[in-house]
């Protein structure tokens, strides 16, 4: 794997057991992390 600096991470996969705990999890992260047009909506 090579490092380049300044590069943008844009997808990240995760394993998951529980698929709707995970996702009200990072919702509710997100939703305060988030500004208008700075995040994409939730799937």
């Amino acid at each position: 794997m090579e490092f380049h600096r300044g590069r943008l991470i844009d997808h990240v996969h995760l394993r998951v057991a529980d698929v709707a705990a995970s996702k009200r999890f990072y919702r509710a992260v997100l939703r305060n992390k988030c500004t208008p047009g700075s995040c994409s909506s939730p799937h």
